[in-house]
């Protein structure tokens, strides 16, 4: 097992989940533009476990694009191993989100030092119902649809409900979440929400 410190190295206009506006209850959450960067670093490792050595960064935008949010992210990591090798991958991410929740884009991308590069892109949407939606995903030049189950939110949406929740006293936070990103793009999530720090 590894223990992986995350250490922001600098966060702009404001925190990552933060809503603005007048604090009286009922009041909706509202998503701020921001900038956030991170790096990685190895803390412990297993003993005699192959990973030695590990390090990274990643980087984050919001922005705010009228009728919808826009973000984009990147993720790189490097992992030495105990055999002296060394490797170098990481992944992106950008999207748009209509802010009443009704559909996303996205375009992902995972990369390695060997070349193993994967894409994927397509576009979702969700009925105004809530009784769930369909995604098209490009991959490897083949279309393939995939039906988004009740409930299912796109990230930002679900960041809006996670703060709504938190701000209710509620403990647990769960449901379907489409992000376009692996073989699923849609993900069942459970979050603990913890207390509130001063």
């Amino acid at each position: 097992s590894l223990l992986i410190d995350l250490k922001p190295t600098a966060f702009f206009v404001t925190s990552l989940l933060i809503f603005s506006g007048a604090t009286e209850v009922g009041a909706s959450p509202v998503l701020q533009p921001h900038v956030a960067a991170y790096t990685f670093r190895l803390v412990t490792a297993r003993s005699g476990g192959s990973v030695t050595d590990a390090s990274g960064r990643m980087t984050f935008e919001l922005t705010d694009a009228c009728r919808g949010w826009t973000s984009a992210q990147k993720t790189s990591l490097d992992l030495g191993f105990s055999s002296g090798g060394s490797v170098t991958f990481g992944w992106s991410n950008s999207t748009y989100e209509a802010k009443d929740g009704s559909s996303f884009r996205f375009f992902v991308e995972q990369f390695s030092e060997a070349g193993d590069d994967e894409k994927q892109s397509g576009k979702a949407k969700i009925k105004a119902d809530g009784s769930g939606g369909v995604a098209e995903i490009e991959e490897n030049g083949e279309i393939r649809a995939q039906e988004l189950p009740r409930g299912t939110l796109f990230p930002s949406a679900f960041t809006v409900k996670l703060i709504d929740a938190a701000r209710s006293g509620e403990v647990i936070l769960s449901g379907p979440l489409f992000d376009g990103s692996g073989e699923k793009g849609v993900y069942d999530v459970s979050l603990v929400i913890g207390k509130h720090l001063p």
